[in-house]
């Protein structure tokens, strides 16, 4: 999801202006939405486990560190020093018969290393229908932000927002047709004091009563717009490649995992089996660690 953070990364730390650099910001945000799409189900992480590689000019680090939930810190920085990014992000599912949501929470900065400014990103839920029946259908739901701690400004996005009422009635209302994809997002930069969140970033609430420094538009497959000005349009992307280093890898990097390498060898029965003896290892470790805690009354 960074392959164009060197990009937009880049033009905001170059930005004099603080309302210009939150806007690149937002664009780093909601211009990699469309590369996290994969609907392929993934290895379970093990704790411990590393991933480290270059995108662009852009070195990123990540350990697995928490099993339940699934918790991964990370941290990247680019070689001419300008910014930084750093913290952990938690995914959470939640799934009924026919649908999984999935919640991104934890802590993302980003710091700009210049001036030491500071931003917080809120990455939004992803809704994904039809898991047993029906078409296959994928979209962002809910709030996005991304808050500037230090001018205390933030960038405050509803994805795929309910339509106005038309005022036909119920009736009218039912058998109206929908003007907007679900990929469209809406939203304002506004002064931070409108806006409520809580410590772990789930719930944020715009107030009333706030001023619109800029308004924010676009469909997050398409483009981005601020006061109908395009920043970023899919036509642009130029995706950089995501280079991984062998000969820096460290022993607990997860492309050396023994399931996966079967498994990009074609060998699905092996990587089955390679699979279950690691997640077994695992649960004996977690029974270890438990043991360990209650007899040290930790």
């Amino acid at each position: 999801e960074h392959r164009l953070a060197p990009y937009y990364l880049t033009r905001a730390a170059y930005s004099p202006d603080v309302l210009e650099r939150l806007k690149w910001v937002t664009v780093h945000l909601l211009s990699f939405l469309h590369l996290t799409t994969t609907q392929v189900k993934p290895f379970n992480p093990i704790i411990g486990e590393t991933f480290q590689c270059r995108i662009g000019n852009l070195k990123l680090f990540l350990e697995h560190t928490v099993n339940h939930p699934i918790t991964a810190n990370f941290y990247g920085i680019d070689d001419d020093k300008n910014y930084e990014m750093y913290g952990y992000q938690i995914t959470d599912a939640s799934v009924t018969p026919n649908t999984c949501m999935a919640t991104r929470l934890g802590q993302y900065y980003i710091k700009f290393l210049k001036d030491n400014t500071i931003f917080r990103i809120r990455i939004p839920d992803a809704l994904v229908r039809g898991i047993t029946m029906g078409d296959r259908l994928f979209s962002y739901e809910n709030k996005c932000l991304v808050m500037d701690l230090t001018n205390r400004l933030c960038s405050y996005i509803e994805m795929n927002p309910p339509e106005k009422k038309s005022g036909g009635g119920l009736l009218g209302n039912f058998f109206k047709k929908r003007t907007n994809f679900p990929d469209f997002f809406q939203g304002h930069i506004v002064h931070s004091k409108y806006v409520q969140v809580d410590e772990n970033g789930s719930n944020h609430v715009l107030l009333k009563g706030f001023h619109s420094n800029c308004k924010i538009s676009g469909e997050w497959t398409n483009s981005i717009r601020f006061d109908d000005v395009e920043y970023w349009g899919v036509h642009d992307d130029n995706v950089l490649t995501m280079y991984h280093d062998e000969n820096k890898m460290l022993p607990s990097d997860g492309s050396l995992r023994t399931d996966l390498q079967c498994f990009i060898k074609g060998l699905e029965s092996a990587s089955q089996k390679e699979k279950e003896t690691l997640e077994n290892r695992q649960r004996e470790d977690r029974k270890l660690r438990a043991e360990w805690a209650k007899k040290n009354n930790k």
